[in-house]
């Protein structure tokens, strides 16, 4: 009788850890579902949101960002050719040293072209398009700060070398984006954006 009472009591222990257990993970089980439900709406918030920007709606939305880049990218071009009077009276320039500066964005300009285009193939439109954004970027706001004449022109350099990765960048965004049926209208689009520029650009 002891041996059958000492069986009940083991098997009465066993039940209650068994009991003890299933509700802890009973818990466990409520407290992960409450702690998920958060994850789960946002989730499906950015399912929503990936849905609604198609590849097809995305496309045009890339596109718009290209247009905006070469707008600037002209913008910027064109406004030593506006600060001519006020760069000629603040370095003492006559006009063979205003032609000189014009001459290093052009030799840096023409020069890295066929060097943009490589550049875009090897690493990507999108990495090469934000570098060349930040330095185009970078070069003229140091242009517009610096007080020397050679480290204007320096900058004026390195503007030329950034500027031309933006046509390669757009070229190759294009193609890869747009169906043959679209591409022509893509490109005439974004190209029109150098237009733009050089139109908003004059005060």
């Amino acid at each position: 009788s002891s041996i059958r009472l000492r069986s009940q009591t083991q098997r009465s222990i066993g039940f209650n850890h068994l009991e003890r257990a299933e509700n802890e993970d009973t818990q466990r089980a409520t407290t992960n579902s409450q702690n998920s439900a958060p994850l789960r709406l946002v989730g499906r918030c950015i399912s929503k949101r990936m849905s609604f920007l198609t590849p097809q709606r995305r496309r045009w939305v890339i596109l718009v960002l290209i247009f905006s880049a070469i707008v600037l990218n002209y913008f910027d071009r064109q406004i030593v050719s506006i600060l001519k009077p006020t760069l000629k009276g603040e370095f003492h320039l006559d006009d063979r040293g205003y032609a000189w500066l014009i001459n290093v964005f052009t030799v840096c300009y023409a020069s890295m072209y066929p060097m943009a285009g490589w550049l875009v193939d090897r690493f990507g439109a999108r990495h090469m398009m934000l570098i060349g954004i930040l330095a185009w970027s970078g070069a003229c706001l140091g242009a517009g700060l610096t007080r020397a004449f050679a480290v204007f022109a320096s900058f004026r350099g390195l503007l030329g070398l950034a500027e031309p990765i933006a046509f390669p960048s757009q070229l190759r965004v294009v193609t890869i984006w747009f169906p043959g049926s679209l591409r022509a209208t893509a490109n005439s689009l974004s190209v029109a954006g150098s237009s733009i520029g050089a139109i908003i650009a004059p005060p």
